[in-house]
């Protein structure tokens, strides 16, 4: 969902839009990197460290959230 900044009435909720907006703008690579190596390290492993099982409970599951999406029709 796309919002438009520039119309949000409260301007200390606009600013912290435009805060976040540009900071992970400035991120984008390392967020995907980082979304993608925990999407195959969960999806393509069946044996998972005691760390990365922590990890993986506190995750989504992908896996799930592609069938529902597909259900949708996105």
């Amino acid at each position: 969902m796309e919002i438009d900044i520039s119309n949000e009435a409260d301007a200390a909720y606009r600013s912290l839009l435009v805060n976040q907006f540009r900071a992970l703008t400035g991120m984008e690579d390392i967020i995907i990197g980082k979304s993608y190596g925990i999407y195959k390290l969960f999806n393509d492993s069946n044996e998972l460290t005691p760390n990365n099982a922590k990890v993986k409970d506190r995750c989504c599951d992908f896996k799930l959230l592609e069938e529902k999406m597909k259900e949708y029709g996105t």
